[in-house]
């Protein structure tokens, strides 16, 4: 795991001199120093500058320095992430090539000039973004993971290509006069969804590489193409044991896999479904105790620090434990700028940087559960949406016309816990997909908030679907794992973990776990109203009852408790003194009005609305 950035520079002038090059290079690395701190590298010559900070997992000898050279001069390359099958490519490569280290780095580039960059893609197991030179043919190819779990930011303009792992390297080169503006329309969507949604960014002309694509960019041409696409869940009927049998093996054979390291390994332990999946079946396979880590919460409601505790008893695991405190709480919050260089709201950072911190005292590597209610129908509001999705559908144009009255909408809106505002929201939904990004906003901003001159956000770019491919069920699970899989839970894991320089992996989320998962007949995911069925039926056949039917918490945070009790202080002063900041999108004098009615115990479910506001301001 490591940091990556770099440039293919246009400029000419003296102004672009070796030395002025080298110096944005080494600011644009240093500005991500955290995510490797291990070692630096730069590469420098004819306008292309390559470098990397370091974090060093597997190969921690020099042999895995980089940027790399491939043995044949062709290819030079700044990786960062894991080729978790790589030891098998290696042997596929044998007999034409001779490694001088371990790293899968080396064997993607053996990969890359004995098959070709797509086909490398296609064959490797693993999460990574990286940049690759190319002497032979003058081009620059950036590269992603299938499901975007290592992040890459580039911005192209007259100036040339620059890319990161993170924000932060595009705001060290305002120091060398170059200007990058907020993005208007993506801070709106920060506001309304708690992050930023897609392949934008809260910077005007800085962009994230698609998941499962490549950019290849020569001196005069610019080529996108997808090396792999998200399968959509299938229809067609298989026997329950054959399902459940061929899950567990693909599982348990990625998992073992994502042990591959040089260095102490763990994995964050909730107490939910995921993660007990993962422990149980790891724990079983190894010959000595795993590193568990898990945080507690003062709120019971949010607290499933007890039942890790007890699973990691039951399985034998060497358990470590922290609970959050108000001082921690206090301390976490002037981090989030740091440790989040592109702004993001998600409460649940707080604790996920707390468990990092904490986990970072014994371990450079930590799994983690995410993607298992995004594989497997996790969540409750799934369901609830797809039953909205029903009635809607059922409603003809003019009915929809009718219920557009103060009447019925306030009779929903009650039934519901919803703003009446919301309601008329859902109810002018055109489609599924309108509808799936309404139920996505965490706090369903009211239009009123908006200024009137307020800018839409931008439009999502998914993958196509077919017509007539899947149902709506898993039509949903494809839709959240390209939407609040990727751009929240990912973006949330990585950048916690990576500010405490720490290695975040997520089993089910190799993509073979994720193509035979989507192979699992929906009614193994969703069965008798039992989310995660096929999951829990292969813990009971190694974990007593107790571990497995319990309510589901998630790992969230009290938000409104903290925001009016330990974090109001700072709250309060933040959101009266930059009023500028925000005062060109929103009414001011009503956000203000409502935030201390807020205060006085109301409009609970805006908690999370102005924790978008505050973090915002604090970005």
């Amino acid at each position: 795991m490591c940091g990556i950035a770099g440039f293919w520079s246009r400029k000419t002038s003296e102004v672009s001199s070796a030395d002025r090059e080298f110096a944005l290079l080494k600011a644009m690395t240093d500005a991500i120093k955290n995510r490797g701190p291990d070692a630096e590298g730069h590469w420098l010559e004819n306008k292309i500058g390559l470098g990397h900070r370091r974090l060093s997992i597997v190969d921690v000898s020099a042999s895995g320095a980089q940027p790399m050279l491939s043995a044949n001069g062709r290819w030079r390359i700044v990786f960062n992430g894991e080729i978790y099958n790589h030891l098998r490519l290696r042997d596929e490569l044998k007999g034409e090539y001779s490694f001088k280290g371990t790293s899968d780095t080396e064997t993607l580039l053996a990969a890359i000039d004995a098959w070709g960059l797509k086909i490398a893609l296609q064959k490797s197991a693993g999460m990574f973004a990286f940049a690759l030179w190319d002497q032979e043919k003058k081009e620059l190819t950036l590269a992603r993971d299938r499901l975007g779990i290592k992040p890459l930011y580039f911005s192209q303009s007259d100036e040339g290509l620059f890319f990161s792992s993170e924000l932060s390297s595009f705001f060290a080169m305002r120091s060398f006069g170059f200007e990058f503006e907020s993005n208007r329309k993506a801070v709106k969507e920060l506001l309304e969804y708690s992050y930023v949604r897609g392949t934008h960014s809260l910077l005007e002309d800085v962009h994230k590489l698609a998941p499962g694509h490549f950019l290849k960019i020569s001196q005069s041409t610019k080529t996108l193409e997808a090396y792999w696409e998200l399968p959509v869940g299938e229809n067609q009927e298989r026997n329950f044991g054959d399902s459940l049998s061929e899950f567990e093996s693909v599982f348990a054979h990625a998992a073992k896999e994502h042990l591959m390291s040089d260095v102490p390994l763990g994995l964050f332990l909730s107490g939910g479904i995921d993660s007990s999946f993962i422990c149980t079946l790891l724990q079983k396979n190894m010959g000595v105790a795993l590193n568990t880590f898990s945080v507690g919460f003062s709120e019971s409601s949010h607290n499933e620090a007890p039942e890790a505790r007890k699973l990691a008893k039951y399985l034998g695991t060497s358990h470590h434990e922290i609970d959050i405190r108000e001082k921690d709480i206090l301390d976490l919050v002037g981090e989030i700028p740091n440790a989040f260089s592109e702004a993001f709201a998600d409460i649940s950072q707080l604790p996920s940087l707390l468990l990092s911190k904490f986990a970072s005292q014994s371990v450079k590597v930590a799994l983690a559960g995410d993607g298992g209610d995004e594989l497997f129908w996790g969540y409750s509001r799934y369901a609830q949406l797809i039953k909205l999705n029903k009635i809607l559908k059922l409603l003809p144009s003019f009915a929809k016309s009718a219920l557009h009255t103060e009447t019925v909408i306030k009779i929903a809106s009650n039934l519901l816990n919803r703003y009446p505002e919301e309601i008329e929201s859902a109810l002018k939904t055109n489609s599924f997909l309108d509808l799936h990004k309404w139920s996505l906003k965490q706090t369903r901003v009211l239009d009123r908030w908006w200024k009137n001159d307020r800018e839409d956000a931008p439009t999502m770019n998914l993958q196509s679907l077919q017509t007539g491919q899947g149902n709506y069920e898993n039509l949903l699970l494809w839709l959240e794992q390209q939407t609040y899989l990727v751009d929240d839970l990912l973006v949330k894991t990585d950048r916690a973990t990576m500010h405490y320089s720490i290695e975040g992996r997520v089993p089910f989320l190799d993509h073979r776990v994720v193509e035979a998962a989507a192979k699992v007949p929906f009614e193994y995911k969703f069965k008798n109203r039992e989310t995660k069925f096929l999951l829990k039926e292969i813990l009971r056949k190694h974990l007593p009852p107790e571990f497995i039917d319990r309510p589901k918490r998630g790992f969230g945070a009290p938000t409104a408790s903290w925001l009016r009790q330990a974090l109001k202080p700072w709250a309060c002063e933040l959101i009266t003194s930059d009023e500028e900041i925000w005062d060109e999108l929103l009414d001011n004098k009503f956000v203000l009005q409502t935030w201390n009615e807020f205060q006085e115990g109301k409009h609970c479910r805006l908690a999370s609305f102005f924790w978008n506001l505050l973090v915002f301001i604090q970005w």
